[in-house]
């Protein structure tokens, strides 16, 4: 099925009131007297395949719904995507083991916020469907809170549930050790991957989680673009953390292990 975009200019005039369905999210745009009003609740289903704009005759937030009010410049604002602000912490469907000397090809599908600007200036960044909290890290004193995604990873990418709302990322695991490697939870840098957008699906740039031939460190490798399965692919945002280097190393408990909260 071909990718139904939700993202782009809308044309919202004086006292124009519209509305977005997006998979859970409800999203209430208005703009009069100079006043542009959003409110937004997402709620049942992440994966709901649910999308549609909708013209309102009047605009009145639902009770349950939270409101953000702006001074309105322009008769219009950009909706886009962009990738969670925080590190996802994934698991696959059943345990992993990828034996020494080793390569695992996973899939990954994750919530997508809905960012809204007007000009260059960012009004609001919301999740379409916020994952809960979690702690990734060897102690309740040593670690960071990230979110804990329902989803699991997959090896078979046709096992997927392609929403727009979603983007699905490829995760290659090398196992360089003498050891074998179990997979029970991953740690995945998000918020330092870019996005972009296939004929049929949200991608992100290709992940590659290398451990060590020491057995006790780790490297991700970011690919300079969306994987091959993507096919021909747009540019959708680029990633949160500008600074990121690649590749990035860090420990054996910050990537493949943790203890959660």
């Amino acid at each position: 099925m071909a990718l139904n975009p939700w993202w782009g200019e809308v044309e919202l005039p004086d006292r124009g009131y519209r509305s977005l369905r997006l998979g859970p999210m409800e999203l209430l745009l208005s703009r009069a007297s100079g006043v542009l009003q959003v409110a937004w609740r997402s709620r049942g289903d992440p994966l709901s395949e649910a999308q549609a704009w909708s013209v309102l005759d009047t605009w009145e937030a639902p009770p349950g719904f939270e409101v953000r009010r702006f001074a309105a410049g322009s008769g219009s604002i950009r909706l886009h995507p962009r990738l969670p602000d925080r590190f996802v912490v994934a698991r696959p469907e059943q345990h992993m083991v990828v034996p020494a000397g080793s390569t695992l090809v996973a899939y990954l599908s994750s919530p997508l916020w809905l960012a809204l600007s007007e000009g260059d200036t960012l009004l609001a960044d919301l999740p379409v469907s916020r994952p809960s909290d979690t702690w990734f890290g060897p102690s309740t004193m040593e670690g960071h809170l990230g979110y804990a995604l329902r989803t699991k990873l997959l090896t078979s990418l046709e096992r997927l549930r392609v929403r727009s709302h979603r983007a699905i990322s490829r995760i290659t695991i090398e196992n360089r050790s003498p050891m074998p490697l179990g997979i029970t939870r991953l740690r995945l840098p998000m918020a330092d991957l870019a996005l972009f957008a296939g004929a049929t699906a949200v991608w992100t740039e290709e992940l590659k989680l290398v451990r060590g031939d020491d057995g006790d460190t780790d490297q991700v490798d970011i690919g300079a673009g969306a994987p091959a399965e993507a096919g021909s692919v747009t540019a959708l945002a680029s990633p949160r953390d500008g600074s990121r280097q690649s590749p990035i190393v860090r420990v054996f408990n910050a990537l493949f292990s943790g203890l959660e909260r």
